[in-house]
């Protein structure tokens, strides 16, 4: 349901968010979206949507052709 995928969205953005803050990504480091999607047992969809909140919200940057940083 729709429902369901937001909050595996929201539980994927504070899980990245805490990962963030803790150092584990660090500032300038490409985000390898297949390591964290398996290291957080989700698939690469809402991981990417998380991404793009994070990116929303400054706390990553999205380089086209790259990824996330």
């Amino acid at each position: 349901s729709e429902q369901a995928g937001e909050s595996v969205v929201e539980s994927v953005y504070e899980r990245v968010r805490d990962l963030a803050i803790a150092f584990e990504l660090k500032p300038g480091d490409r985000i390898n979206e297949i390591e964290i999607a398996g290291r957080l047992g989700v698939s690469r969809t809402p991981l990417r949507e998380a991404l793009n909140r994070l990116t929303a919200d400054g706390f990553c940057v999205f380089n086209p052709g790259k990824g996330f940083f």
